[in-house]
């Protein structure tokens, strides 16, 4: 009996067979159309017939018919210091940051190479130290900003709360005044995702649902850091339904594209993606459990920050992907991104995954324009599936490498289908699991979006051997990257396969539901996630309508600092361009002297 079996095991394709990355271009769904088939999706004919027919057509059972011998990885966590020395150097829990990033404050000319840029961290705490504007000037400048109506139709930002902050900056104000501020950060306007714990507001995750209507009593780990540096928080932000999506597509309330309005930001992390783009703010938290950071980052222009598995905290986020969603930030620039990794890194005693990293380094932006001591790995292959003008973006890209002094070498990743295929089995049983739990679809389902519940729908319902194969996968997939971790310092990416997706006045009422788009937004970024290796995205690029075009730098786990240096100096040689929907906190920004 046993021959048999082992006979049968071995006439499975081997995962070396390494397949073709799924792409699929079918209907979109919205409108009348959409509500129908949500409703057949949730019949007993559709969960029985037309749900085992979607997850044959995206390839969702090939897994099942590869043979794997690997050890299976639940958690991407990689127990090593950046010496490699397993072990050593690990940091310790505490309330605030690890980290003293004040080196990272600079004269706010230093950064500036374009003809527009940002108000940044740097700006704040120069203006405030030097008494040209106080933190009580910037609150009362963004309330009476998100009183308007162009940032009410941009949809930003979902709860806000004009009393506190102006309490809270009174408080800052008169810090500075006696020269004692809590840190470099303090009265910095910043914007969290709505699905993080923020004392005074809802975690409403985008939903209508009653179980995420509770006001919180208090902040989370991260979220204390923060505000315990005196960073001022202006609100929430929009998200995708539960955070269920890439596009950013939430008719409750939607969050455009400041570059285009008529265009979505991406998702799931749609609304601090447009607060920042828009300069609302320079900083604002997300999470990413596939591409949701990175995807919005690189259609609004911004800066993303996916780390390492672990680094930030992920307490306190309601919908569980337990082993791929990663707290992060976006932000108006590099130098603001490493000042946010500095305060936000470390252990929390209450997240036993970041109980073991080792302790976060700073990074050097001091040494400019120069890369001689960096490996770039390309795999040209994986980018050509891109539109043509992101292709070009990323050659251009790669020329200013070279020119730079990086070295470039050509990689070539296998099992990007089988791993895209482990990524969606996890995370589909991770979030199904956890909606099984609450009942969510049978007692509060006709709250719920359309296309939120036909991803729900397919979410339940993963086999324990689909699950099982795909952390054997991860295991792979985890080799692989370390295989070219030994060669390379860093590997470039696009963040996604097309530039923003247009907004249809059929979408408003009912959202809509692509598979094909989700697969494109998908394309560059669930490889990080299944893996949990930090990435970095920047903008720089556009295409010929004026829509950003971002680039991803995927680093080793733990070495964020590397991702954040390398970006910064990609980042001096691109022209960021104004977008069309900006605010001008400050009238007279570039006078500053």
């Amino acid at each position: 009996m046993a021959d048999k079996e082992d006979d049968k095991r071995e006439e499975r394709p081997s995962a070396k067979q390494s397949r073709e990355l799924l792409t699929l271009d079918v209907i979109t769904l919205d409108g009348n159309l959409l509500r129908f088939c949500t409703w057949l999706l949730s019949t007993w004919m559709g969960r029985w017939f037309i749900l085992p027919i979607v997850w044959r057509m995206i390839n969702g059972n090939l897994l099942e018919n590869i043979y794997l011998d690997e050890i299976p990885t639940f958690y991407p966590i990689i127990g090593e210091t950046l010496s490699g020395t397993a072990g050593a150097d690990l940091a310790v829990p505490q309330i605030g940051p690890l980290c003293d990033v004040s080196s990272l404050i600079v004269n706010p000319t230093t950064d500036c190479t374009n003809d527009f840029r940002y108000w940044s961290i740097s700006d704040y705490s120069d203006s405030y130290k030097r008494q040209i504007y106080t933190p009580f000037d910037i609150a009362m400048s963004i309330c009476k900003i998100m009183k308007s109506r162009d940032c009410q139709v941009l949809g930003a930002l979902t709860q806000t709360d004009t009393d506190k902050l102006m309490s809270d900056a009174i408080l800052s104000t008169q810090r500075w005044k006696d020269g004692k501020p809590l840190s470099v950060v303090d009265g910095v306007p910043m914007a969290i995702k709505e699905e993080i714990i923020v004392q005074g507001f809802k975690r409403s995750c985008g939903t209508r649902l009653p179980a995420f209507g509770n006001v919180c009593s208090e902040d989370e780990f991260t979220i204390k850091r923060l505000r315990n540096s005196g960073m001022l928080i202006i609100g929430l932000t929009s998200m995708h339904e539960l955070g269920l999506g890439t596009t950013g597509c939430n008719p409750k309330q939607l969050a455009r594209n400041p570059h285009n309005p008529q265009f979505y930001c991406g998702g799931s992390s749609s609304g601090s993606a447009a607060a920042v783009a828009s300069g609302l703010c320079p900083v604002a938290l997300g999470t990413d459990g596939g591409g949701s950071i990175r995807v919005p980052a690189g259609l609004c222009g911004v800066v993303g920050l996916k780390p390492t598995f672990g680094r930030f905290s992920n307490s306190g986020v309601d919908i569980k992907a337990y082993t791929f969603l990663t707290r992060g930030c976006l932000c108006s620039c590099v130098r603001d991104t490493s000042i946010i990794y500095g305060m936000c890194s470390g252990p929390d005693p209450e997240y036993h995954p970041g109980l073991l990293q080792p302790n976060p380094i700073v990074p050097d932006l001091s040494t400019k324009y120069k890369l001689d001591h960096i490996t770039i790995g390309v795999d040209w292959t994986y980018i050509e599936h891109s539109d043509k003008e992101i292709v070009h973006a990323m050659r251009h890209t790669v020329d200013v490498l070279k020119k730079l002094g990086a070295k470039i070498k050509e990689i070539h990743f296998s099992e990007l289908e089988e791993s895209r295929c482990a990524h969606l089995a996890v995370i589909s049983s991770e979030i199904g699991s956890d909606v099984a739990g609450r009942d969510l679809m049978i007692s509060q389902g006709h709250l719920l979006d359309p296309d939120t519940i036909c991803t729900l729908l397919s979410c339940v319902g993963v086999t324990t051997t689909r699950f099982i194969q795909a952390c054997r996968q991860r295991t792979r997939a985890i080799k692989q990257l370390r295989c070219h971790f030994q060669s390379v310092d860093i590997i470039l990416l696009p963040c996604t396969k097309s530039t923003a997706y247009p907004i249809h006045d059929s979408h408003l009422a009912y959202g809509f539901s692509s598979i094909g788009v989700k697969l494109k937004y998908m394309h560059y970024a669930f490889l990080a996630n299944l893996t949990g290796v930090p990435v970095v995205a920047i903008p720089g690029h556009y295409d010929a309508t004026g829509l950003p075009i971002g680039i991803q730098l995927m680093g080793a786990w733990w070495r964020e600092n590397i991702l954040l240096e390398v970006g910064y100096v990609l980042e001096q040689q691109f022209t960021i361009k104004k977008p069309t929907v900006y605010f001008d906190v400050v009238s007279g920004i570039n006078k500053l002297k």
